[in-house]
């Protein structure tokens, strides 16, 4: 049998992720098999999963849930938008998204940055008070 690879290496980016660990509730023999991958959407062995399969599935839930037809990486783009009007540092967020500059995050979230700038006064006159 040949062993799984070996993690690969990157620099910490200040992302919790970490290589996938094998579930608890795998037998020994599974747990030696358990394969690590790079893949977002895996098994309960860590085998990726089809990307057209876990495409209809999301469109099948967001259909479900009267949900306007989006792709799975709108999501991404929401998750951002909303860290950064909820008031995360854009440090945070480029970090979380790993993105390897700060200029990258800012220029495709510039939108959310302004609507930050339009709230400052209203923040800073509501301090002094």
């Amino acid at each position: 049998m040949i062993p799984p690879r070996p993690w690969p290496r990157r620099r910490d980016r200040g992302c919790s992720q970490g290589p996938p660990q094998a579930p608890a509730r795998l037998t020994a023999s599974q747990r030696v098999s358990y394969r690590r991958t790079r893949a977002w959407f895996t098994d309960e062995l860590g085998r990726a999963l089809n990307p057209q399969m876990v495409l209809r599935r999301f469109q099948r839930i967001t259909k479900a849930a009267g949900l306007p037809r989006c792709r799975l990486h709108s999501l991404r783009h929401a998750h951002a938008t909303a860290l950064l009007e909820a008031g995360v540092p854009i440090v945070v967020v480029s970090k979380r998204l790993r993105h390897a500059d700060i200029s990258t995050t800012l220029s495709l979230y510039a939108h959310a940055t302004k609507k930050l700038h339009r709230e400052v006064p209203g923040k800073g006159a509501a301090i002094l008070r």
